[in-house]
């Protein structure tokens, strides 16, 4: 029993010294959440402007040893830097709609998140943090990417 106590603190141990983060639980055996966003993210548009809707497309590989079960693990984003001189509001960019893994994501195996969002009504670019969760706690490394709002030439 004291040598699983030490194995165990060994894992938490380690499972906090490298770069990006992970979350060691206890199911029926213990495992690790991690996972790896693609740097790659997919937009419904190739261009983007105010005040529009779009869908993006975000696929995240499980990394860890835990099975990220049906609805377990969802994808956040959330803005890092607005345009200069802009107003950066909260809610800008940040989904409509979240979506959460829609079935069971084995080690290895690759899930795509979408999520619905309006162009924001200030034109620039805008840093976006992509950061994948579980039980409302971070894991994996984070993702930054920069889009760009354009003025719509139809309106």
């Amino acid at each position: 029993m004291k040598g699983k106590f030490i194995w165990l603190l060994f894992l938490l141990v380690i499972s906090y010294q490298g770069n990006s983060q992970t979350i060691t639980v206890k199911k029926t055996c213990e495992c690790t959440y991690d996972g790896s966003i693609s740097s790659t993210i997919r937009f419904s548009n190739s261009k983007l402007y105010e005040k529009k809707a779009y869908k993006a497309y975000v696929k995240a590989e499980n990394t860890g040893t835990c099975i990220w079960g049906d609805g377990e693990v969802e994808l956040r984003v959330r803005i890092s830097r607005c345009p200069s001189g802009s107003v950066c509001q909260r809610d800008e960019l940040i989904p409509s709609r979240w979506t959460k893994n829609d079935r069971d994501i084995i080690h290895g195996y690759t899930e795509e998140f979408v999520y619905d969002f309006e162009g924001p009504s200030y034109l620039g670019k805008y840093n976006l943090v992509y950061q994948l969760y579980y039980m409302g706690k971070p894991f994996g490394d984070a993702i930054q990417t920069t889009i760009e709002i354009l003025d719509d030439p139809n309106k």
